[in-house]
């Protein structure tokens, strides 16, 4: 654990847990004041709860794939109640997914009951989630700082990046980067300036952060990075 006088430790749950937290915070607002009678309304509404489910599917998977086996060779248990709750959200993701296809689905004078079912189960899918991502920055990221170095960390988030395709890669990154506050954001960016091909870096910054920053935003981060406006 970090303290005032030393540097902060290497943490790959941050940045992604923001991305992931601010796209359900805004797409649950969007959702409960949404007309889902009205077809286009609705259809761009599931549309972007499709995303993010697959999002959050995939996320699940990378931390039951790379992060909970290589911290349970050092400290056993250490992920036993992350990982059962993400069978659990496993679950709930299947459900939201029936019920996004049966509002899709559905005629005009049913919509606006389905869409409130839905309402209320994404609402408890993000609460959950949200004391789930706190948790395991509060205490699966403790025992990783406590067993691993910051190398070692940086390696196994090495492993999961190198398994992400392009597109699901640039959607991660869409959630992410106006989610971050801006010095996280240039180091993140400014990272993948020194390591990824220039045009996959300016595809982000085109695809995903110019898009989704205000003016003074986008001008820090292009200050940061040595980059035109």
């Amino acid at each position: 654990m970090s303290t005032p006088s030393t540097p902060p430790r290497y943490d790959f749950y941050s940045p992604i847990h923001k991305g992931l937290r601010r796209t359900m915070s805004r797409l649950l607002e969007r959702m409960g004041s949404a007309n889902f009678a009205d077809a286009a309304q609705s259809s761009a509404i599931l549309g972007e709860l499709r995303v993010l489910l697959e999002a959050c599917s995939h996320h699940i998977k990378h931390e039951n794939t790379f992060i909970h086996p290589t911290i349970e060779e050092r400290l056993k248990g250490a992920s036993s109640k992350t990982a059962q709750e993400h069978e659990g959200h496993r679950k709930e993701l299947a459900e939201l997914q029936h019920q996004a296809d049966a509002l899709q689905q559905a005629p005009e004078q049913a919509r606006p009951a389905l869409a409130h079912t839905l309402y209320l189960s994404f609402s408890r899918f993000v609460g959950e989630n949200l004391a789930h991502m706190a948790e395991e920055e509060q205490e699966l990221m403790g025992k990783l700082h406590a067993h691993f170095s910051d190398a070692e960390l940086m390696a196994m988030e090495g492993k999961i990046l190198s398994t992400i395709a392009p597109d699901l890669m640039m959607t991660f990154m869409t959630m992410m980067i106006p989610a971050m506050n801006r010095d996280e954001r240039a180091a993140v960016l400014g990272g993948m300036k020194q390591a990824a091909p220039p045009e996959a870096f300016n595809a982000v910054l085109q695809v995903a952060a110019r898009p989704n920053l205000d003016t003074a935003d986008w001008q820090d981060l292009t200050r940061k990075l040595g980059v035109s406006a």
